[in-house]
């Protein structure tokens, strides 16, 4: 291993850890120059007279070694010594050998103890800055450990430079000094100057004159609209740019931009408008070149790769222009012009052609072509031919014009070793950096198409790569020489070390080498390298010390990706697949070789895939996506597939890798593109979005890895795994935690520890056993492996579900009434019972319409409903149903607006206005009539069909006070409680099995939740206990469990005396003012918590301690005891409702109350109290401290974190007892006991104040707490 510094010689002595500082070295240097001194006085004088002065060890006159020197010690050595308690003197006479040895041992441990100190500090800053890294950094030092070694900037390259050199002077006998010529400078940025002027001033040494060839393309396209006037295209631009990017010559940083104003950017559009008609000022296209290097050591500027950074406004204009251009072209563009088209990537283009031999290799068909690279072609390009082909595609030409003039006034710069280079201006090309060069380039490739667009070939182009194929070696020939031709035309040079022609048959192949000279042989494989590469990430992911969650995440969104990018086509092994999991699971759980790396990577991370699971998700999307932007090719693909028997066919495409993959599984694929699941759900790709998708394969690969772990010790019936449920909970825990209960979820530890650790003479397990029986009689496999599983009942109503259509609405006496109506008003909402458990999910929607005959009506209706009447007996019912599929409150109100589409359309009103009070349906409304992708494709052809020009879509509050209304505004708010009305009665009139089966589902899922959440923090004191008997055994703990603290020590009254008398004298309080209503109006938590801690905070007496003393502060633990013993009250409990969170008092909470850690109750109450102090600009508590040692008299000798100053606590008479039991249960169950049979005095929070916190929204709440920070700081 590398070291910092030089190791010690044979012999001498080496501390256990490497000694990397000043001061280290010269504590281990100090010991080992005095070791020798230790051995004079066992020596004969004669053998000390034979030493010599350069190897006799160095004593002074009073015989203390080095007593002058001061290195690390800053003072004299023997005044150093004098300072240590077990040296009172120093002897002037030769020491003892007793004193001299007790002299080295000093210098020993101290020796050992610096250097121990100071790798405990570098561990525990390495610790935060992957803690930062992950929090606030969004883990991208995690991702670029896992990375190879990215290629240095060039510096330097060699380059030969003839020049002439006039002989100076010899110095040796063969070595000489030459001068150069004044005029010869060695900078690193010559050869980039020469080899890009070579580039950029082609058009002065090659003449385009073949305009013959370009111009056999038609007519011209339609000029295309393009609106740079138009400030919400420029903000569109502006959101989208990412706000790290360079900043260039103008000096406006990006994020700096989107910070601009509205009049600011119009008046930015005016400037640019000016510039088209006059020109840009030629100092702003001044523009930085970085160059980058394209291998390890590069030997030429040919190896390079130019970064260019323009100026950031004129990137801004190129990106406004560039968008609009886009656009139109991915409508006129064919779909053989790929890449920077919108809907266009490159995993559409190599699976078209993948398919397409594969289906050539199938049917024993001939098909050979070809694929080529331009050299630099975006700094290639030749101006007139591209100007007239971007004014040929519709293009303004004063635009074009205006581009091309600042491509002539472009200078590149570049900087190299810290130097900025000269200019090198520019007569051909389109630089990288300039966005309008990407719709230049696709104006080219649109040039090539059209050419072979008589020709019996196709061709595929993707920016620079150009590649084409024929069934014929005539029309693939009729078709190189016409692509060859237009690259002579336009004088573009190809790579031919990057080209390569193929073939599906052995004479095809034989006739391009012979015939095309360009045709190379087949490289190694890529999968292979990328599975190597893959492996080689996750062993330096292994030897990070990150959290399991967050290696998870790298693993998912790093990993994965990099290995098994464009391996739709090919199939990965099943020893490939196995290496992968094996090395993923073992950089997870660590290496364990009892572990299952299935439940690994299925029950650790709900977002955590297997590779095999990745694999097979990325090669159906790929498919899903191909429905949608080329149905031709997905429909071949689903005949290949369905007519492919998986034990029968080898891997030739993506097709029959496809139906390899999904055989893997248990899974099959219908003509018609639908995958049925073992759960009794269908994947319908046609019309599925990408996360059913996901969903659906999820819940298939949980059922695989129920067998593949079915042959393991006690998980022959364990069900099928739930990984969504084993993630909620682990993140309830901490890092440390979390790795321990993983190596039980996973199975890491043999059988015959487990049995010493669950011995129920154990008097740790003994407390649990009322609680661990019944848990383990419900889930026996929990003792071999904890992880949740499915209910058993599910597949049942997900069968239903299923199988439910969505029919047109069918009210005739609703459609009889809608004539009498001016307006057309529908409501539509949806319902949705168990949202928080997905799992148990029972979806219903319904629609309802306005008949009220005017004002007057509608108040008489009113007046109804104040006096008794139900909200759904004023508005007529037009529609309500169940939701089919897949059951979610999105859905349900989207199935609600498509059914009121479809009313509307039949009743064929003139006016309709339909209310939502969903955003995300009414945004999928809006794209699918504007023509855009949509997000939920099932429901894409109801919506197109059912849309009138006559319907008006508004968006509606949801669940308002209903009391606090007037006026229309009251009429509207109960017209979407009606449709909500109509959607929960259409969920409750669903099959009595179906929602008894639901219901059950979501009790059964409920129950073992906090089951396991028990069970884990069971195993975690067993892991805790096991690991203190092994520490005081001797033994070396064969895991990596903690040492968890679940029992104070036994304290004597005394003790607990002293801790009482802490903060007694002294105190004062500090004068906070009541509370004024606004200051607890915009907080998170309810007026009942807020209202007893601003109360509690104005009787609080603080320790007032002398001038340059200081106090012994107070943990938040003793300051949340401190608060519930004098207001009676508890942190409120978080809970998840359909509307967002909701608070929950304590003392009603039942179970989930007791699973509430302690760590949240004493994070809200000090949170409270700091957002109470932003918005009321008072000073309410200290200043917090890092290591707070009040709890040392009561027997807890870590520091935990706490405040400066200390309250008076004796004030307080059962806090001490509170405090001892909440620190031997580490459990809030005691605070919410006390405040059960509390009778102290409460603190009642306003009537009004109350019903106004109530009623507002959290992001009124959170605009209400902004203003007040602005108006105070």
């Amino acid at each position: 291993m590398p070291q910092l510094f030089r190791q010690a010689r044979d012999g001498d002595y080496q501390p256990d850890q490497e000694a990397t500082s000043y001061l280290s070295r010269s504590a281990l240097n100090k010991y080992v120059a005095c070791r020798p001194c230790s051995a004079l006085p066992r020596r004969s004088p004669v053998a000390v007279a034979r030493l010599t002065s350069a190897n006799k060890p160095s004593l002074t006159s009073n015989g203390v070694p080095y007593s002058e020197a001061r290195g690390r010690y800053g003072m004299p050595f023997g005044h150093w010594l004098l300072g240590i308690a077990i040296f009172p003197l120093v002897p002037v006479s030769p020491p003892s050998q007793e004193w001299l040895t007790t002299c080295l041992a000093y210098l020993q441990h101290d020796c050992r103890a610096l250097v121990r100190q100071e790798a405990k500090r570098r561990h525990d800053l390495f610790k935060y800055r992957l803690e930062m890294d992950r929090k606030h950094g969004s883990s991208t030092q995690g991702f670029a450990a896992m990375r190879p070694d990215q290629h240095p900037p060039i510096t330097c390259v060699q380059a030969p430079i003839a020049c002439k050199a006039v002989f100076h002077r010899q110095i040796g006998p063969q070595t000489y000094r030459y001068k150069l010529d004044a005029g010869v400078h060695l900078e690193p940025w010559q050869d980039f100057l020469v080899y890009n002027q070579r580039c950029a001033g082609r058009a002065q040494q090659d003449g385009f004159v073949d305009f013959e060839l370009i111009e056999r393309f038609g007519p011209a396209l339609p000029a295309i609209d393009v609106r740079l006037d138009r400030v919400e295209l420029w903000q569109e631009v502006l959101r989208d740019m990412p706000a790290r990017k360079a900043t260039g010559i103008c000096g406006w940083a990006p994020a700096e931009l989107k910070q601009l104003p509205t009049p600011a950017i119009a008046a930015l559009t005016k400037v640019f408008a000016a510039a088209v008609r006059c020109g840009m000022p030629a100092h702003l296209m001044q523009a930085r070149v970085c160059v980058l290097a394209k291998v390890q050591a590069p030997t030429s500027m040919r190896q390079s790769r130019p970064i260019l950074v323009l100026s950031t406004l004129y990137r801004l204009w190129s990106s406004v222009l560039t968008r609009q251009v886009l656009s139109e072209y991915g409508r006129r563009f064919s779909r053989a012009v790929m890449g920077s088209l919108p809907g266009r990537s490159a995993p559409d283009l190599y699976i078209r052609q993948q398919h397409a031999i594969e289906v050539a290799k199938m049917s024993n068909e001939p098909l050979l072509g070809a694929s080529i690279d331009i050299v630099k072609c975006f700094n290639q390009l030749p101006w007139p031919p591209l100007r007239f082909l971007l004014c040929h595609t519709g293009c303004p030409a004063h635009l074009v014009d205006f581009w091309q003039d600042c491509l002539r006034r472009l200078s590149r710069h570049p900087a190299l070793g810290g130097t900025l280079g000269p200019g090198v201006h520019s007569c051909n090309g389109a630089p990288e950096g300039d966005p309008f060069s990407v719709a230049a380039m696709a104006a080219v490739c649109h040039a090539v198409d059209c050419l072979l667009g008589t020709v019996a070939a196709h061709i595929h182009t993707y920016v620079d790569n150009w590649s084409w194929h024929a069934s014929t070696p005539d029309a693939f020939s009729i078709a190189t020489q016409e692509v060859l031709a237009f690259l002579t035309a336009v004088k573009l040079p190809v790579d031919w070390v990057k080209s390569y022609g193929w073939a599906t048959k052995g004479s095809l192949c034989t006739w391009l080498t012979t015939t095309w000279q360009a045709c190379f042989p087949e490289g190694v494989e890529v999968r292979r390298d990328k599975k190597e590469a893959g492996m080689a990430r996750l062993r330096r992911l292994e030897k990070q010390e990150r959290p399991l969650l967050n290696k998870a995440h790298l693993i998912q969104t790093s990993v994965w990706p990099s290995c098994m990018f464009g391996t739709e086509g090919a199939c990965f092994s099943k020893k490939d697949f196995a290496d992968l999991r094996g090395l993923a699971a073992a950089a997870l759980v660590g290496p364990c070789r009892a572990k299952s790396p299935y439940l690994a990577l299925t029950c650790l991370h709900d977002a955590l895939q297997d590779p095999e699971h990745y694999a097979l998700e990325q090669q159906v999307q790929a498919l899903r996506r191909l429905m949608q932007v080329d149905t031709s090719t997905a429909t071949s693909m689903l005949a290949v597939a369905t007519g492919t028997e998986p034990a029968q066919v080898s891997v030739q495409g993506p097709a029959t890798a496809l139906v390899r993959a999904l055989a893997a599984v248990n899974l099959r694929i219908d003509l018609d593109g639908v995958i049925k699941c073992p759960d009794n759900t269908r994947i319908r790709l046609w019309t599925a979005n990408r996360y059913e998708v996901r969903q659906g394969l999820a819940r298939a690969w949980n059922h695989h890895a129920e067998h593949q772990v079915a042959h393991r010790k006690g998980l022959h019936a364990a069900g099928t795994p739930m990984p969504t449920e084993t993630a909620a909970i682990l993140r309830r825990f901490t890092a440390t935690e979390v790795s321990v209960v993983s190596k039980y979820i996973t199975g890491a530890f043999y059988s015959g520890m487990t049995k010493q650790k669950w011995d129920p003479a154990n008097p740790v397990r003994e407390p649990w056993l009322p609680w661990i029986h019944p848990i383990l009689e419900e889930w026996p496999h929990w003792t071999h492996g904890p992880y949740a599983v499915q209910p058993p009942s599910v597949e049942v109503p997900r069968l239903v579900f299923a199988t439910r259509k969505l029919v047109p609405p069918q009210n005739a006496p609703a459609l009889a009434s809608v004539q009498r109506l001016p307006t057309l008003r529908l409501f539509t909402d949806g319902s949705c019972r168990h949202p928080t458990t997905p799992i148990a999910s029972h979806a219903g929607y319904g629609v309802v319409m306005d008949t009220a005959q005017g004002e007057h009506d509608q108040r008489h209706r009113i007046e109804a409903w104040r006096v008794g009447a139900p909200v759904l007996s004023l508005f007529s019912v037009v529609d309500r149903g169940l939701v089919p599929g897949v059951q979610t409150i999105t859905r349900a109100e989207l199935c609600a607006l498509v059914q009121a589409l479809r009313f509307a359309r039949v009743s064929g009103h003139a006016d309709v206005h339909i209310f939502t009070d969903s955003q995300v349906a009414l945004s999928e409304v809006r794209r699918v009539v504007a023509g855009g992708s949509p997000h939920f494709p099932e429901f894409a052809e109801a919506i197109s069909e059912a849309w009138s020009l006559a319907v008006t879509l508004r968006k509606i509050k949801a669940h308002r006070d209903l009391d606090s209304l007037q006026g229309q505004e009251l009429w509207d708010a109960l017209g979407n409680a009606s449709a909500d009305a109509a959607a929960k009665a259409a969920v409750r009139a669903d099959m009595q099995l179906v929602s008894t089966m639901v219901d059950q589902v979501a009790e059964w899922v409920t129950r073992q939740r906090d089951a396991l959440l028990l069970y884990y923090r069971f195993v975690l004191a067993i892991s805790g206990e096991d690991n203190r008997l092994r520490t005081q055994a001797g033994q070396r703990a064969q895991s990596l469990e903690p040492v968890l603290d679940t029992e104070v020590p036994t304290e004597t009254t005394r003790q607990w005396e002293e801790w009482k008398a802490l903060g007694r004298d002294h105190s004062i309080r500090w004068g906070v003012p009541p509370f004024q209503r606004d200051w607890l109006l915009c907080q998170e938590w309810p007026p009942w918590f807020t209202v007893p801690v601003w109360e509690w905070l104005r009787k609080l007496r603080w320790a007032n301690a002398a001038q340059g003393t200081l106090t012994t502060g107070i943990t938040y633990t003793e300051l949340l005891v401190h608060f519930v013993c004098s207001t009676g009250q508890c942190p409120p409990v978080r809970t998840q409702a359909v509307d967002g969170p909701k608070y929950m008092d304590a003392s009603t909470g039942g179970m989930l109350v007791h699973n509430t850690p302690l760590r949240e109750w004493t994070l809200a109450l000090v949170t409270c109290c700091r957002c109470l102090e932003r918005v009321s600009g008072q000073r309410l508590l200290p200043h917090k401290r890092r290591k707070v040692y009040s709890l040392r008299l009561v027997g807890i000798p870590q520091p935990r974190s706490g405040l400066q100053q200390r309250p008076c606590t004796d004030v307080v008479p059962d806090m001490a007892e509170l405090l001892r039991q909440v620190l031997m249960g580490h459990s809030v169950g005691p605070l919410v006991s006390y405040c059960i049979s509390y009778t102290g005095p409460i603190f009642v929070p306003p009537r009004d104040l109350s019903n106004a916190w109530n009623e507002s929204s959290s992001q009124t709440r959170h605009d209400m707490g902004r203003w007040l920070r602005r108006i105070r700081g």
